[in-house]
């Protein structure tokens, strides 16, 4: 490459690639923002130049001196397109730091019901996932099995999303509000756990599906639809409670699971006999029972989060009404 390489261009290409000086501070946000952007870089131009390689090879092959004018031009191309990537990624940076800047400007009330609306949501995800997956599974279908898939990972990924950014949303509450911050990260860290116990029922569910595995029996399915009807319900009582914030329900709510639960424990007991009358394979148990554990968490976190986000809203409304006096 430097034998056919112009002197100027070399030194371009080289300064691509020179380190910041010593003496500049970086902060740790900007830190991982650029290490993300040199890496995505430096895999971009490494491809390129592997393809410009092979080029190369085959003009010397073919006609050393065709290859003299021809790489220089390439060499010039590769410049051009860099330099247009990096500023469309410092824009792309530019954009989000900006929108991080304007979050940074809400209230402590702004963050409450942006948390109310995201607590909601996942349970809407929550519920979707559910009933797409087992609706998918008992009717052969594997486009809504996919479906369900799909809502999972964009339930995970924003549930994972709120864990990153707890920091953040914590320094947006005032000064004499940053009591009820624990109620926050009590909320996120339930909603984590909401999204590994949906993810924990559906993706078995999927796969069992996949392996192209035989399908629960009518007696399996017809008992879990029951069960379904019933958490159908639960799921929709307990997004009535957080849309109108009527929270001297949770005891219903409460009570409500707990029946959930006794059933779940109905089907336990069903499945525990059909093993014994050798009447579902091994493979069938597992899923049947994993289904049915992972359902209990599931119902545990629901109610962590609400109560949670019940304390959270009625701590905020507290400490401002104290404010005020």
């Amino acid at each position: 490459m430097n034998k056919t390489t112009p002197k100027s261009a070399s030194r371009v290409i080289d300064h691509q690639f020179e380190t910041a000086p010593f003496g500049i501070t970086i902060s740790v946000q900007q830190q991982s923002a650029f290490g993300k952007l040199r890496v995505a870089s430096n895999l971009m131009v490494a491809s390129v130049l592997i393809s410009v390689a092979l080029i190369i090879v085959e003009l010397i092959i073919w006609d050393g001196s065709f290859a003299k004018i021809v790489l220089p031009l390439i060499v010039i191309v590769i410049i051009i397109y860099s330099q247009f990537f990096f500023k469309k990624k410092a824009k792309i940076e530019e954009d989000t730091e900006d929108e991080e800047m304007a979050d940074l400007n809400e209230n402590d009330t702004n963050i409450v019901e942006k948390c109310n609306r995201n607590t909601v949501k996942a349970i809407i995800s929550t519920s979707k996932a559910y009933f797409l997956c087992f609706e998918g599974f008992f009717n052969n279908d594997k486009q809504q099995l996919k479906s369900a898939m799909l809502e999972v990972e964009e339930f995970n990924s924003n549930a994972k999303q709120l864990k990153n950014n707890v920091f953040k949303s914590i320094q947006k509450l005032q000064q004499d509000q940053i009591e009820t911050g624990h109620y926050y990260v009590q909320i996120v860290d339930y909603l984590r756990e909401m999204a590994h116990s949906i993810n924990y029922v559906v993706k078995p569910v999927y796969t069992h599906f996949e392996n192209k595995h035989k399908p629960f029996s009518e007696e399996q399915i017809a008992q879990f639809n029951d069960f379904a009807i019933e958490l159908n319900n639960f799921f929709n009582y307990s997004l009535h409670l957080l849309k109108e914030k009527r929270f001297d329900d949770l005891e219903e709510l409460i009570e409500k699971r707990d029946l959930l639960v006794e059933k779940l424990k109905t089907l336990e007991k069903n499945q525990i006999k059909r093993i014994k009358n050798n009447s579902v394979s091994t493979r069938n148990s597992v899923l049947y029972l994993n289904i049915i554990s992972e359902t209990k968490s599931l119902l545990l976190n629901l109610i962590n989060v609400v109560k949670a986000q019940r304390d959270f809203v009625n701590e905020t409304k507290l400490n401002s009404d104290k404010s005020l006096r």
